[in-house]
């Protein structure tokens, strides 16, 4: 089903949400070597941010990679020219990953200017130390 949200991308934005169910569901299936199930659902939330920000270009190489298929191949080619994308975690908007910060403590949240930061930041505060703990807890547990 993700690689014909693919496929039919310019038929309209319910693709690019169906796409994007499609890939959270492959991404929390996905083994995450070395991480507990709190740890994989935050890396879970930082990919499928990275998919659906990405738009086209995140989901086709997203799907490509797991498709045996070459039905992708075209579309792969095409996209390889768009610019790498992600959304800010304040205003929602896709921007050029270049341009995107990420938090420098837990590395998670992005943000697209320090307006958004500065204004995230009374309420990333707490859940900045708490994603920290739990994935390098997450870690640390799978290790044992």
């Amino acid at each position: 089903m993700g690689v014909n949200c693919v496929l039919n991308w310019e038929t309209g934005k319910s693709q690019h949400v169906n796409a994007g169910y499609c890939a959270g569901v492959v991404i929390f299936l996905e083994d995450y070597e070395g991480l507990d199930f709190k740890a994989r659902c935050i890396k879970l939330k930082m990919r499928l941010d990275d998919v659906i920000g990405g738009g086209e270009r995140a989901a086709t190489l997203f799907f490509s990679k797991r498709t045996s298929c070459s039905c992708l191949d075209e579309n792969k080619r095409r996209v390889k020219t768009h610019p790498k994308m992600s959304i800010c975690c304040v205003c929602n908007e896709a921007k050029d990953c270049k341009t995107l910060r990420r938090c420098g403590s837990c590395k998670i949240a992005q943000y697209c200017s320090s307006s958004c930061q500065k204004n995230d930041w009374p309420i990333h505060e707490g859940h900045c130390e708490w994603m920290r703990c739990i994935l390098k807890e997450g870690t640390k547990s799978s290790e044992e």
